[in-house]
């Protein structure tokens, strides 16, 4: 037996009452409905743009394809320059930051806070100098 053949399915019913079966469901059913008829319209649209964007490409004898809307958005794209100086300024930031903790713990060390320094606290304050010589280093370039 053919399931297409026997009673409609609730989609089936849905389609063939329209609005009269949808005046008796939740609001949350509606929504549902209605996002699911714009998701039936929505693939077109995807057609659409992949095909424009296909335009766009074209391939050179050299076997380099190049995509004309690339590099229209490679121009007008930030500087790289600015995203390179926030990236040191991070950097700078992170290490002065871990050089007031290797500070704070030598403090502790001093006045007896600390008497036994676990395994990490003692790397911590070994990578002081490479710590500084980093900082010293992005500072310059800077």
């Amino acid at each position: 037996m053919d399931p297409s053949e026997g009673a409609p399915t609730k989609q089936q019913h849905e389609m063939l009452c329209g609005d009269n079966e949808a005046a008796g469901l939740s609001k949350a059913a509606k929504r549902n409905m209605k996002r699911k008829e714009k998701r039936k319209h929505q693939p077109q649209e995807d057609v659409d743009s992949v095909s424009d964007a296909f335009d766009n490409v074209s391939i050179s004898q050299s076997g380099k394809s190049s995509n004309k809307t690339a590099e229209t958005l490679s121009v007008s794209s930030p500087n790289d320059s600015s995203a390179e100086a926030d990236e040191k300024a991070k950097k700078i930031k992170n290490l002065k930051k871990k050089l007031r903790q290797v500070e704070d713990l030598q403090q502790k060390m001093d006045s007896g806070e600390i008497t036994e320094p676990t395994k990490d606290q003692l790397e911590k304050l070994l990578r002081v100098e490479a710590l500084q010589d980093e900082l010293q280093q992005l500072e310059r370039d800077s």
